[in-house]
């Protein structure tokens, strides 16, 4: 056969054997693997103890008070009442109505609403989809028309310290700090940060420094102080402040912060008092690099809400040693102060059925303005 130019085959072999095919991965969504912890940029392996404004603290400002070895006192500092009343003016009440309508009323904003809780009596009722001002539009409009105005009555008695402020929204700030020899993980997102150009003057005198020596912070045995924080891998090892170094306006000067209607004011408080520490903290580090003791001490004031009640929390951080350092030391060393008050702004009357346009809006509260104007006036 090879003689006549004919090549035999063998039988028992693929003439055309098969490729190998090479398989592809689907794009599809629904067959991707979801990235691992591992991969995230800032994935460390040693793991800290997160706190956030999302963190609830169930035991409020008793767990506050041991994080961050802070006396708490339930009323607000007697300046800034004092100033409220200088820059007071005879028609902050009507501008601060028309302000709260703008915000729950006038506004033109129409999305859907998350539906509403059935009462318990009406347990056969079902909410429509409702659709209106969501909360934390009523939120922004509320605190930024607010600020905005209280920046116009003081520019009216003291127009250059209008132009030592600046105004940051979204601003972000995380630090970290030991707590019991163990890492803690701070970060605030503030809706609205308020800086100057100097710092703003203590609360407390030298001689009320002095005295919180010798006090001592109860405990909540059995319970852990970090029971409400969340160990994670993920977070940023360095301290960031939120701005840089040759930032003019570098002085904190007062926070605003939105929170959920379902919290409590004691977690609000709590809350409030930890995202105050973590500023202040980062501030005494840039200024006094690791000293323990602050002479000249760091103040922060803070403004939370939720659109009907306000809290106010103003803090003094006059030391960074911890709560368990100072137990070690026979509480002979100093503490933080922290003065909290809250107030409600007014009574939002929501109908239990349906028919959000029946809203009505009572109560209205006239020491809300009133704080709110001190603390923003304070310098």
């Amino acid at each position: 056969m090879k003689e006549m130019g004919i090549n035999p085959v063998d039988p028992t072999v693929d003439f055309f054997p098969t490729k190998k095919k090479v398989w592809i991965p689907p794009d599809d969504p629904r067959f991707m693997f979801p990235p691992r912890p591992e991969d995230d940029p800032d994935w460390k392996p040693t793991k800290v103890y997160s706190c956030d404004n999302s963190v609830k603290l169930w035991e409020g400002l008793r767990q506050a008070q041991l994080l961050t070895n802070t006396l708490v006192q339930h009323q607000l500092p007697a300046d800034i009442l004092a100033r409220s009343a200088e820059l007071a003016h005879p028609d902050q009440d009507h501008m601060m109505q028309r302000i709260i309508m703008q915000a729950n009323l006038w506004d033109t904003s129409r999305e859907k609403l998350p539906r509403r809780k059935k009462p318990e009596d009406i347990s056969v009722w079902n909410y429509k989809a409702e659709y209106g001002i969501p909360q934390s539009r009523i939120v922004d409009v509320l605190l930024r028309s607010m600020i905005q105005k209280c920046n116009q009555l003081l520019a009216l008695k003291e127009a250059d310290s209008v132009f030592s402020r600046y105004l940051i929204e979204r601003h972000r700030l995380h630090t970290q700090y030991t707590f019991d020899n163990l890492p803690i993980h701070l970060t605030s997102r503030s809706n609205y940060l308020l800086t100057s150009t100097k710092p703003l003057e203590r609360f407390a005198s030298v001689n009320e420094v002095k005295e919180t020596a010798g006090s001592h912070i109860n405990n909540i045995f059995p319970v852990s102080s970090l029971v409400d924080l969340v160990k994670t891998n993920i977070y940023k090892s360095e301290n960031c402040v939120g701005y840089l170094s040759d930032f003019k306006y570098k002085h904190h000067h007062t926070l605003f912060l939105e929170y959920d209607t379902d919290w409590t004011m004691d977690i609000r408080h709590a809350n409030a008092i930890l995202m105050s520490y973590a500023h202040c903290l980062e501030m005494a580090r840039m200024q006094h690099a690791e000293t323990t003791l602050i002479n000249n001490p760091i103040c922060v004031q803070t403004i939370h809400t939720d659109g009907i009640s306000f809290g106010y929390t103003c803090f003094q951080l006059n030391t960074t040693i911890s709560n368990t350092q100072a137990e070690e030391l026979g509480y002979s060393t100093r503490r933080n102060i922290a003065w909290v008050d809250d107030d409600l702004l007014f009574a939002k009357n929501i109908p239990r059925r349906s028919m959000l346009r029946d809203t009505t809006y009572t109560n209205y509260n006239p020491h809300v303005m009133q704080k709110v104007l001190g603390m923003i006036g304070r310098q």
